[in-house]
């Protein structure tokens, strides 16, 4: 009794058609494992950035000008006025009555009264925002 098998050609086609097949399951469920591990939504920290625009030095004030270069409202916590090796100028910090939801695309001011740095001075303009998302600004009095 003699048996006769498939074809070399025939042969060749299933094991291609195997091999591809294979190949787009696996893909499927790699994209689909990936998608899980990828995050739903951006931390506030990203979402967020501001910019110092300008300072402004009036008698016994500070006025700091800000800007919201970011996507989401931010909320101003801290405004402070330093020297140039970063210690705080007497009486020139700011942690209450500060702008809150600056929406993006917005300016606002934070002013910090009391303050008065001397003149003749090189300082730094710090504000920070809930989420801890700082920018400085340096200016000359």
């Amino acid at each position: 009794m003699r048996r006769k098998g498939i074809s070399p050609v025939i042969a060749t086609l299933l094991l291609i058609v195997i091999a591809v097949v294979a190949a787009v399951l696996t893909y499927i469920w790699v994209t689909g494992y990936m998608g899980t591990l990828s995050p739903r939504e951006v931390p506030g920290q990203l979402k967020e950035r501001i910019k110092i625009d300008a300072v402004s030095v009036g008698a016994g004030s500070v006025t700091i000008y800000f800007s919201n270069v970011g996507e989401s409202s931010v909320t101003i916590a801290s405004a402070y006025v330093l020297y140039e090796n970063f210690t705080l100028v007497s009486n020139c910090a700011a942690t209450r009555d500060l702008p809150s939801n600056v929406a993006p695309g917005t300016m606002g001011q934070v002013q910090i009264t009391g303050c008065n740095p001397p003149t003749g001075g090189t300082y730094i303009a710090k504000v920070t925002t809930r989420e801890g998302v700082e920018a400085t600004y340096i200016f000359r009095r």
